[in-house]
Parts: structure tokens; sequence; C-alpha cells
């Protein structure tokens, strides 16, 4: 009866209070409640529900207002969908690591499959796709973010761990009515930018969710990591991201589209000639190491599943094809793919063992100077009208460059006479000319006086100044320190 209840000033704090508390106990009840009630027997949320352990999963449930999709309520995305459910002591580590517990909802849709996969389905490098949506960072279909499946090598007096992401799934297979309940030890982070649609995998190999209904739960877009950003969490190609970074390219990378990147480690790096990546370096080198870069950059997703025995190409965003073959090892044109699909929210990351260098960039005499720190020298000439002695790759001769150091010790080029004349001295024609000159330079100077140093095709001598006979090229008359 109305009348019976007493105002609101005149009832007793405790029982407001009592009220509150079984009103929003019966909210939470009523939510489950539903979810059963739609179903024939058990829900993933209803096998969730039940367990103590899982209380923090309920509540995330709640707060993000994903308990309608996990029970197959309100779209057709979760009617018989793959759910991996983080224990509580899995959302203590979380908590742990992110305090302020953000993109709460994205990383709950990260662990939903579109579709039923019991644990004897999941392979070793296996990529699933989840009901997380962000759109156009895998292509322009709604493709969801993927999560790979990895089986460490089992050793001995150790049982086999099944991983999805980061997380082991401690128990598997518990069927409800609308799909399957896989029970994991942590969270499962979704990645940060690169990706392809699946629709060239075989269906069991990667998992799609349906689209359509879901899309408007799934249209907010937080904070990820793109591929650019995904280098950063490798010691390996810290390396590669400065370079890319350098080249101007990190923007482009994080754009909201797919991408392949094809990353030379650290190691690899190291396999280019020194003189080479000082030019890279070098503000006149900034063209090339821009197209360098873009050769191992493809647009569009190529993940391991993707590729056949045999032989294929792929074009780059330099718009050079790359040849990709499959036998025994995968290999990018000579470089072999060490590591495969590094996930990231706009695309995948594939390791190789040595840098891809463009078939268009062309290693001329000016580069090698450039790249020894003779950037004056190389200006001279330019300026003298003489670039034909190092910009033509076909033009054979030795060259004796003064480092821009000795430059600046010695004054300018003019203080020796007619810049074209003393710029001449320094250029032999024949570019077999170094392995007697070296011989006797070797015998004749001494550490005092000079330091010869290699480079790529000719030697070059680091002195103040070196004369040597034109008519013959092949002696050296003189070395003087002072002026000529």
């Amino acid at each position: 009866n109305p009348s019976s209840i007493p105002p609101a000033s005149l009832r007793h704090p405790t029982s407001t209070l009592t009220m509150r508390r079984r009103h929003l106990s019966a909210s939470a009840l009523w939510l489950i409640s539903t979810a059963i009630a739609a179903s024939a027997s058990t829900t993933i949320v209803t096998l969730s529900s039940t367990n103590p352990g899982f209380s923090r999963l309920v509540e995330e449930l709640q707060h993000t207002r994903l308990i309608p999709l996990v029970s197959g309520l309100r779209s057709e995305d979760c009617k018989s969908c793959t759910f991996f459910a983080p224990t509580n002591a899995a959302f203590a580590k979380w908590d742990a690591e992110n305090p302020s517990r953000k993109d709460r909802r994205n990383t709950l849709l990260y662990h939903i499959l579109g579709e039923s996969v019991v644990s004897h389905d999941l392979k070793d490098a296996m990529l699933l796709e989840t009901l997380l949506v962000r759109f156009g960072y895998l292509g322009d279909d709604g493709e969801g973010q993927l999560v790979a499946v990895s089986k460490p090598s089992w050793r001995p007096g150790k049982r086999g761990r099944l991983l999805v992401g980061d997380a082991e799934l401690l128990q598997k297979d518990w069927k409800a009515d609308n799909g399957v309940v896989h029970v994991v030890d942590r969270l499962m982070i979704p990645p940060g930018d690169i990706g392809k649609k699946c629709k060239t995998i075989k269906p069991r190999h990667c998992i799609h969710p349906a689209h359509g209904a879901l899309s408007h739960l799934l249209s907010s877009v937080t904070s990820s990591d793109f591929v650019v950003d995904t280098l950063q969490k490798h010691e390996e190609l810290s390396a590669l991201y400065n370079i890319i970074r350098n080249a101007g390219l990190d923007d482009f990378l994080r754009q909201h589209r797919p991408f392949t990147l094809f990353a030379p480690t650290g190691d690899a790096l190291k396999k280019l000639n020194p003189i080479q990546v000082r030019y890279l370096q070098y503000e006149q080198g900034l063209k090339d190491l821009e197209t360098t870069v873009q050769d191992h950059i493809h647009t569009g997703t190529l993940y391991r599943q993707d590729i056949q025995p045999g032989s294929s190409s792929v074009s780059t965003v330099e718009g050079q094809e790359l040849m990709v073959s499959l036998d025994d090892k995968l290999m990018v044109d000579n470089a072999m793919v060490e590591r495969t699909d590094i996930l990231a929210a706009n695309g995948v990351i594939h390791t190789v063992s040595r840098p891809l260098l463009p078939r268009a960039l062309v290693w001329t005499a000016a580069k090698y100077l450039i790249g020894m720190n003779a950037t004056k020298f190389v200006e001279g000439l330019r300026q003298a009208g003489m670039s034909r002695y190092i910009d033509d790759p076909e033009a054979s001769y030795t060259i004796f460059a003064p480092q821009d150091e000795s430059s600046e010790r010695s004054g300018s080029l003019g203080a020796y006479g007619e810049v074209d004349e003393v710029l001449q001295y320094h250029v032999v024609p024949g570019g077999k000319l170094y392995p007697s000159l070296y011989d006797g330079l070797r015998k004749a100077l001494t550490a005092r006086e000079a330091t010869a140093t290699a480079s790529l095709p000719h030697w070059s001598f680091r002195s103040d100044l070196v004369r040597c006979a034109r008519n013959t090229g092949t002696e050296l008359l003189e070395k003087k320190r002072s002026h000529m």
C-alpha cells in the first residue's frame, strides 16, 4: 500500500542505504537473469557469473555494457562465439600494470572471437580475428584486430603450454549455449598499428566476426600502437625506429590504414657498409634514406599464412617489386625472414636478416665521399664544373679526397692557385691504381705524417694535400703539408 510508505524525511538512513544496495543488486541480477532467460540453458555470461573466481570479469562486463553482447542478445555476433575469460588474479596483474584502467571496453572486446573455436583447433602461429574493430586500420571492411596463437617448445617435465597473445590457457573448452569459454591467466592487450583483411586465409585459420549489427558498438577508437610504435617495444628494432624517424616516415606509418613492414634488426643493419650508413645520415642523403625505408614497406597486410610455397611478389611504397619465396626458408629478395607476424594495430612486421636496398639507389663516388666526410671537396668539384668525376657511376677514377677537417686546417682551395687546377690534382684517371699507390704510400708515409683509410670502391688518403702525376696516373710524385 503506497500510503504505508513513510515520507522521505522520516525514513531511517540505514533503510534508504539498504534499499539502494538492493536496487543495484537487483539491476545486476536482472542483466544476468535476462541472459539466462534468453537461452535454453547456459550462456557465456552465466558460466562466468556463477564462478566466484570471475567476479571481477562480470563487474567489468557490466561497467562496459558488454553483458548483452556476450550473452548474444543484442546482435548476431555472439550467437556462437569464443571468450577468453581472465580470472580475478589476471585482473589484479592488469591493475598493477595499468592503474588508470584505460581502454577497458576495447581490451575486453579483444578477448572475444566471432566464432566458436575449441582448444583442439588452436594451432601454433594461427591468427584469430577478434571483435575489436578499429575502422580502416586493417582494411575498409571492418576487420577485427588479430591475436596470435603460440605453443612454446615442450620441455621434459613441463606440460605443454597454449598461449593466445601473451595469455596462457589455464582451463579450456567450457561449453556454453552460445559458444565456448577458455580461462586465461592474464589480460590480452590489443596491439599497436599495421594490417590486412583475412579473406585470403583459410577460414579455419582466421576467424571472422560477423559485421553489421555490431558496427555501432565498436565505432570509438582509442590510443594504440601503430607499426612504427611497435618497433620501439622490441629492442632489436629500435635502431630501425630511429632510421624511420630520421627519414620523416614515422607519421606515415601511423596512418589508419594497413601496412606490412619488412624490418631489418640491429644486427642486420650492421651489414651495411659504414660509409653508406654515414652518407644516409647526412642531409644530402635524406632523399635516398627515404627511398630506402619506403622499399621495406608494403601497403596492405601480408601475414605468414598468406604466403604459399613457391615465388610471388609484393609491391612497395616506392613502387618496387619485392620477390617473396617460400621453400625451406622464407625469403624476401636476398634477405631471410627471421621472425614473422609481429602484430600491430595497423598491420604486421616481419624481421629480415639484411636491409633491402632499392634497385634505384645508385652508389656514386660523390655519395661515398660524403659518407667519408669529404663534403667540402664534393662541393668544390661541383662548383668548379667537375661533377662528372663523382656523379657518373660508370666513370673510372681514383680520387684522393681531403676530409672536411683537413680542408678547414688548410684554408680555402683558392689559396693554392686556380681552384679547378688544384682539384684536378686529386683526381687520377683509372680505377685500378689504388693497390700499387697504396703499397707505395704505406712504405713512404709514417703514421705521424698521414693516415690511409679505405673506402669503396676507391682508397682515400687523409692528408692536407696530395699531389700526383696526371700524365701517367701511376706514380705519386710528392706529398706536401705546406702550400704548393
